[in-house]
């Protein structure tokens, strides 16, 4: 009887300590299993927008706050994102308390293609790039600890985004570190719509010219043939004249198009000026086009070439004079 019980007090404490080891266990498992985690509350939409140059840009603040040149809002001042994207970081507390340390380095570039252009969001910066988490207070389970994280980025559109309404969407892949390393992901979006985009490839240029003795004028075609009183031109291989040229992309359907040239414009050098008229203007084609008349826009690029008469007065002056005109086209 007394060995039975002896042997039956030892098979009790034998149970007892593997409980102990299997719980101590456990609990170091749920310790190890702690980290960071994240979750997102809103997209990054940066808005709608018409793109009015080739070459456009917007400086988007982790608050939110948005600057854009080449870029109109279509609704809205555009000077803030439509939504500012967030991702929350946490980690649950627990008894044993400890620290949490999480790093959130600079995420890589986002590149999205278009149809004739491209979106890159690059210099993509986090609003807090570091922090650290208080473990202490509650149990496996309870309150959790949490960081809010908005970015701000550097936003660049190169090339006329052609095909009418563009929505562009991405993802920005955020690698953080913590006890684990794991990667957040933000969605980003943003909406172009194409209207016209013209730009000068090449300037309306007289060249040199001689000072006329008496009242003179230069004409300079859209062909880009000059007319001048042969005592103005000036003997030079370096003269070089040029009709204006303008690529015009109409990015979607073939448009119906008026152009409106200007009556008059005027070229200065100091005090000094010289008058400017009879704008005339041609297609690639050799069409011509009248100031108020319709013509048609390709589906794509539509090059436009401008000529127009200089009035030089006698004893003009020498210098560089130089000036600009505005081509309107209504469409």
């Amino acid at each position: 009887m007394d060995k039975k019980g002896i042997i039956h007090i030892k098979t009790r404490q034998a149970k007892a300590l593997r409980g102990f080891f299997a719980l101590f266990f456990l609990c170091l498992i749920a310790v190890n299993a702690e980290a960071v985690t994240w979750k997102k509350t809103n997209d990054l939409a940066i808005g709608n927008f018409v793109q009015t140059a080739e070459h456009a840009s917007c400086k988007l603040e982790t608050s939110g706050a948005l600057a854009c040149n080449g870029l109109k809002a279509e609704s809205g001042s555009g000077q803030k994102a439509e939504s500012v994207g967030n991702i929350y970081f946490e980690t649950e507390v627990t008894t044993f308390g400890g620290t949490e340390t999480l790093n959130i380095p600079n995420p890589a570039d986002v590149v999205l293609k278009g149809n004739g252009c491209t979106v890159t969001f690059s210099n993509i910066t986090p609003s807090q790039s570091s922090g650290t988490f208080n473990r202490k207070g509650a149990w496996i389970g309870g309150l959790l600890n949490e960081l809010n994280v908005t970015f701000g980025a550097d936003i660049t559109i190169d090339g006329w985004c052609k095909g009418g309404d563009t929505a562009f969407s991405g993802v920005i892949s955020i690698p953080y570190t913590s006890s684990n390393n794991r990667t957040a992901l933000l969605p980003v979006r943003m909406g172009i719509s194409f209207h016209l985009g013209i730009t000068e490839s090449q300037p309306l240029n007289f060249g040199a010219l001689l000072s006329p003795q008496t009242n003179s004028t230069v004409t300079l075609s859209p062909e880009g043939i000059r007319s001048a009183p042969p005592a103005m031109l000036y003997a030079s291989a370096q003269n070089a004249y040029s009709a204006g040229r303008f690529n015009i992309v109409s990015g979607g359907d073939t448009l119906s198009a008026v152009l409106v040239l200007p009556e008059s414009a005027s070229i200065a050098s100091g005090a000094n000026t010289l008058g400017v008229s009879n704008f005339t203007a041609r297609l690639a084609d050799g069409s011509p086009v009248a100031s108020g008349a319709p013509f048609t826009l390709n589906n794509g690029d539509t090059l436009l070439f401008t000529g127009a008469t200089l009035h030089v007065p006698a004893n003009t002056p020498a210098g560089e004079y130089s000036g600009s005109y505005v081509l309107t086209i209504s469409y």
